[in-house]
């Protein structure tokens, strides 16, 4: 059987034969500086045609230092509410400070199978630092990644809505435990005792820390999360056809099996959980107590407006920039730090007293 031979890629130093110049004379007018003889750039880019060369991008920024201006920036998925809002600002924040920020996303999401491709890939980069978002779905080889571009001198900084996370950086932490809290206090001070809730857009809750924060406060009052109560995702970033399809398994239950009120971990899926309960002829908050989170522009606006748990999204972005510059320019070169931020109760009109 005969063989097929490859035809062995050309080199950097093959385009500089070819162009009659140095190796580094044709790497540095590649890179795109401005020194050279105006025949040796014509040389070198004629030598690139004929050979078909590529410049590598990645060795290209390297060459130049770029990376050393570059923030790498991770997250496990893009949702279309606070989560992605609060990127999108870090993003900013960095890039008015002068920074590059490119941002790397992995397919599965919320799954764990492409975890640790993402991290091996982002400390790959080499980039100056690594800023972190939705750090708990992260396992043993994951940590690992990040730690041991930790000890090469890469400062990382994680953002997140859990406890203290596993690793020795600096973290920023939204205290979600506190909002449920208030949240609960809340209804328990209107009467309410079965109260349910939903965590959009997990698969999974009953493994989340979210969860189990909320359970920690249901106990708190004396109260217990019955499992019918607790209600499950399917994965969707469309967090209000996420809430659509939880009302539905609501109604489902008999009247008597279910909560009289309802935390929902998203505005958008509480807005999409009240609009099957309105089309099905139920009433909030009538019928059903209900509580969202992110306090997005638009629990303002609906109807009735959402009495909701604030994210304080700028808060968050400007504590996570404040904390990787005053490593990059040694302000401040101790111990890792942990930030702790809060939200608060928003009392809107979709929340009344327990009947009966």
């Amino acid at each position: 059987m005969a063989t097929i031979e490859r035809e062995k890629a050309a080199t950097i130093a093959d385009v500089a034969r070819r162009a009659g110049v140095a190796k580094s004379t044709a790497s540095r007018l590649l890179s795109g500086a401005r020194q050279g003889t105006p025949w040796a750039r014509e040389a070198v880019e004629r030598a690139c045609d004929e050979l078909g060369y590529r410049p590598d991008p990645n060795a290209q920024k390297l060459a130049r230092g770029q990376s050393q201006n570059t923030i790498g920036l991770f997250t496990h998925f893009l949702d279309l509410g606070v989560g992605t809002k609060t990127l999108r600002r870090v993003q900013q924040l960095l890039g008015e400070r002068g920074f590059s920020v490119p941002l790397h996303v992995t397919i599965s999401g919320i799954e764990h199978q492409d975890h640790l491709a993402l991290l091996q890939n982002v400390c790959a980069q080499r980039y100056r630092a690594i800023v972190g978002a939705q750090a708990w779905l992260l396992r043993e080889r994951e940590w690992e990644e990040l730690a041991q571009y930790g000890r090469n001198g890469g400062p990382v900084v994680l953002y997140d809505h859990t406890p203290r996370l596993p690793i020795a950086c600096d973290q920023v932490l939204f205290d979600m435990e506190n909002g449920f809290r208030a949240a609960v206090a809340h209804l328990a001070a209107l009467g309410h005792t079965r109260i349910g809730t939903f965590f959009a857009p997990m698969r999974h809750p009953e493994t989340s820390p979210q969860l189990r924060a909320f359970e920690r406060v249901l106990g708190e009052f004396g109260l217990k999360l019955r499992p019918h109560w607790l209600f499950r995702g399917q994965g969707h970033i469309e967090h209000d056809l996420e809430g659509a399809l939880a009302a539905q398994t609501f109604l489902d239950l008999a009247p008597s099996k279910r909560p009289s009120a309802m935390l929902i971990v998203s505005d958008s899926a509480a807005m999409g959980f009240a609009t099957v309960l309105s089309r099905s002829g139920l009433q909030i908050p009538r019928d059903l107590s209900l509580v969202g989170h992110d306090d997005k522009p638009i629990a303002a606006l609906c109807s009735p407006p959402l009495t909701t748990i604030s994210y304080p999204v700028e808060a968050i972005a400007a504590r996570v920039v404040e904390l990787l510059c005053e490593r990059l320019d040694g302000t401040y070169n101790g111990p890792p730090r942990t930030e702790i931020i809060s939200g608060n109760l928003v009392e809107r009109h979709s929340t009344a007293a327990q009947k009966g």
